[in-house]
């Protein structure tokens, strides 16, 4: 059978693909709109058979007219007249503008009953974009009976913004509203001013410079450690700010740690920051870590972006301390000189097993000490030491008490002024060392002999870290 169209509009064509078929197949109607008018169509199909007998049936063709344009039509009414906008109720132009010579005039200066606006239908930027203008009401009504409003319809997603609340005020300033737009998608925005047709308070609205501008770039932020390494010995710690700054108004930075290969514990304070607020990292290193170089990454995250930075630590091992037997794990007290009564004592330590004893379980008479001299290294340090007293009398007779004498500035100081306390727990004394100076530490334990309260110190672990 050979098959025809008819009923195609004027500036339109159609053809079948192919024209002739045998029954029981099919063929594909093909329609280019060309320049036809918008409108609905009906198009006959006929089959003709070899007999001559035919049959038809119907396809229903509607064309629209073209899409908006993007963007605003006279958004600026510089054209001096409201072209390209749907006017209803009473609007006209008016020579007092937001920038160049015309506005648009919503509403009169003689009372009108109800609404007046203008409207247009446009298309945004398939980039999408920010839709703005700007307004100046005369209301000098209140806000239960007159106003200006403004109202954005995004026929795509078939959701309407508001984007000028109704208002009503008289200060003859321009201000401005703003919204955003989704690429591509079809909108109709009506600039609206109502009155309520009161004789003495009539209501209009001047709007100018509608336009589309570009979309803001979207927020984001950026993150940064100081330092950007850090030297850290075996049983200690190091710490590194963690910044943020805000790009395009970023809101809550949420931050993590991780530490590759493990070993080093990180952790950070405050774990979450407002864009442009820095955090705390803080590297813990135990004293089991093996030395060796580790990398802390710290992730930030807003929204849907992620950032992150890196701090770089190396583990080193403690230096050796300056002073000689400080654990008395020796089994001795070597490398302490002695005077009065002093001991080496087994399983009473701070650490370890062994401690010293400086004094005696029976009454002394006067001070019993042990002291060390040594050299701080080049980067100084901190000295300390664990100390528990045994002391059944009064400070005013019975005490402990260390002093530490800077060789080389010749001077000295009391490291643990002097304490009689019995509470069986063990306390820690410390001072700071100036680096390469030489300095004499004395332990010092004083009983006044009397036989009832005998006086002694133990003291452990004396080091320079």
């Amino acid at each position: 059978m050979s098959l025809t169209v008819s009923g195609v509009p004027s500036g339109a064509s159609a053809s079948l693909n192919p024209a002739s078929v045998t029954s029981g197949g099919s063929s594909t109607l093909n329609i280019n709109s060309g320049t036809a008018a918008a409108g609905t169509y009906t198009l006959t199909v006929t089959g003709t058979g070899s007999s001559a007998t035919t049959h038809s049936t119907t396809v229903t063709l509607t064309l629209s007219g073209p899409p908006p344009a993007a963007g605003i039509t006279n958004g600026d009414f510089e054209t001096g007249t409201l072209s390209g906008w749907t006017s209803a109720g009473s609007t006209t132009t008016s020579t007092t503008a937001h920038s160049g010579t015309n506005s648009a005039m919503v509403g009169s200066t003689s009372p009108t009953n109800g609404d007046s606006s203008i409207a247009q239908t446009f298309t945004a930027p398939s980039a999408g974009g920010t839709l703005s203008f700007w307004y100046q009401v005369h209301c000098p009504d209140t806000l239960t009976y007159d106003w200006a409003t403004a109202t954005l319809v995004d026929n795509g997603s078939n959701t309407t913004t508001t984007m000028l609340p109704k208002t009503c005020s008289n200060a003859g300033t321009w201000a401005q509203a703003t919204a955003s737009l989704t690429g591509g998608h079809t909108y109709n925005l009506a600039l609206i001013s109502h009155d309520d047709n009161y004789s003495t308070d009539p209501t209009y609205t001047l709007f100018d410079d509608v336009a589309i501008g570009a979309a803001p770039p979207p927020p984001d932020f950026t993150i940064s450690a100081n330092p950007t390494s850090l030297s850290i010995q075996q049983g200690s710690s190091g710490t590194s700010t963690i910044s943020t700054s805000a790009v395009n108004s970023a809101g809550t930075v949420n931050l993590s740690a991780g530490v590759s290969p493990p070993g080093p514990t990180a952790s950070l304070s405050p774990t979450s920051v407002s864009a442009g607020s820095s955090s705390t990292l803080t590297v813990s290193v135990g004293s089991s870590v093996a030395t060796g170089s580790y990398t802390v990454t710290m992730t930030g995250t807003e929204g849907a972006n992620t950032h992150s930075a890196t701090v770089a630590v190396t583990v080193t091992a403690p230096a050796p301390s300056p002073i000689v037997n400080g654990d008395f794990e020796a089994g001795n007290l070597s490398g302490w000189t002695s005077t009065g009564t002093t001991a080496l004592v087994v399983g009473a330590a701070h650490g370890g097993s062994d401690a010293a004893r400086v004094g005696g379980t029976s009454p002394t008479n006067g001070d019993s000490s042990i002291r060390q001299t040594f050299s701080a290294g080049a980067a100084g340090g901190t000295l300390s030491f664990y100390y528990k007293v045994v002391c059944t009398d009064t400070v005013r007779y019975d005490w402990a008490t260390a002093t530490l004498r800077d060789n080389t500035a010749n001077t000295t100081r009391t490291v643990l002024a002097r304490t009689c306390t019995n509470n069986n727990t063990w306390n820690r004394a410390s001072a700071t060392l100036t680096a390469s100076h030489s300095y004499t530490l004395t332990l010092i334990s004083h009983d006044d002999n009397y036989p009832g309260d005998p006086t002694y110190s133990l003291y452990d672990d004396v080091t320079v870290t």
